[in-house]
């Protein structure tokens, strides 16, 4: 989706039901939303072995490395907010996750506001969204990206 920027050219409900049931494909779309060089097979790597050693590091290492100094693609991570509101669309049960990956590429943006409005949109949909909750509490006690002090 990211590649031809077309949703519904990739069976949005079944994603939305995925990702709400698989958090290593949650995650895996969130490093793919950061990083372009990445390819699918490696993402699709990282989403079954998600929780060897060596995975946890990668994934640990390119979520720092956003945090500490910026390192990420972030017209892509705008793209895939875009491609992320047309998922949650309709605010069932399943836009929770949707939602939550916005919030955190908002927040990890700098663009609070929109972090908030997606963290309250997926917390209504599912109140014990691990992510949205973590999104949320980064939010209301003002902690930012290193990156951005």
């Amino acid at each position: 989706m990211l590649e031809d920027g077309d949703i519904n050219a990739h069976q949005p409900s079944e994603l939305k039901a995925i990702i709400r049931e698989n958090l290593t494909i949650r995650d895996s779309i969130i490093i793919a939303s950061m990083n372009p060089s990445i390819s699918v097979d490696e993402l699709t790597t990282l989403a079954a072995d998600a929780h060897t050693a060596s995975k946890k590091r990668e994934l640990n290492n390119l979520i720092d490395d956003a945090y500490s100094t910026g390192a990420y693609d972030h017209e892509r991570a705008a793209k895939a907010i875009s491609l992320l509101d047309q998922l949650a669309a309709g605010n069932d049960a399943y836009s929770a996750q949707p939602n939550a990956i916005s919030a955190w590429l908002e927040w990890l943006n700098g663009n609070t506001d929109n972090a908030q409005a997606h963290t309250i949109a997926a917390l209504e949909s599912d109140e014990e969204c691990t992510l949205a909750c973590i999104a949320y509490a980064a939010i209301n006690y003002g902690i930012r990206p290193a990156y951005l002090d």
